[in-house]
């Protein structure tokens, strides 16, 4: 019990630490000066159609089978 003590307040300190550390970046990322704006970039040509897969086509005994083992359960 006493180490589990331990390691919550260790994880609990750790946790005071980074916390300061993100205030820190934030406040100073904020003093710094503003970014310059996006350029403009062209807009891209349509999207070419997406292919058609085919259907998968089963044997005929996979489906019988797949219908007597879901369909006819008595």
């Amino acid at each position: 019990m006493a180490s589990f003590n331990c390691i919550a307040l260790a994880l609990f300190i750790a946790l005071g630490f980074s916390t300061m550390n993100t205030g820190l970046a934030a406040r100073h990322l904020l003093q710094l000066p503003p970014l310059p704006s996006m350029p403009n970039l062209p807009k891209p040509a349509a999207l070419p159609p997406l292919p058609t897969i085919p259907a998968a086509t089963l044997p005929h005994e996979i489906l019988l089978i797949l219908h007597m083992k879901f369909c006819c359960r008595g």
